[in-house]
């Protein structure tokens, strides 16, 4: 790989991560409001689409994580 792809590649790593600090930091605020839910109001239907919610943005964040683990194994 020719040094110019290597710098794209570079860029792209850096764009990867500052997404997914960003879904880090949604899934945080996510994970405190769910935490925090009321007894009484866990197992609501709100509750359970939180809890999904909270299922889909972990995996993106360990997509991410092998996506920019992937990409500086070719750099």
């Amino acid at each position: 790989m020719n040094k110019n792809r290597r710098v794209k590649i570079s860029d792209v790593i850096t764009k990867l991560s500052a997404i997914a600090e960003e879904i880090e930091n949604v899934y945080e605020e996510e994970e405190s409001v769910y935490d925090n839910v009321p007894e009484n109001l866990q197992g609501s239907q709100r509750y359970e689409e939180m809890e999904t919610a909270l299922e889909f943005l972990d995996s993106a964040r360990d997509d991410l994580a092998s996506a920019i683990e992937n990409l500086m194994s070719v750099e």
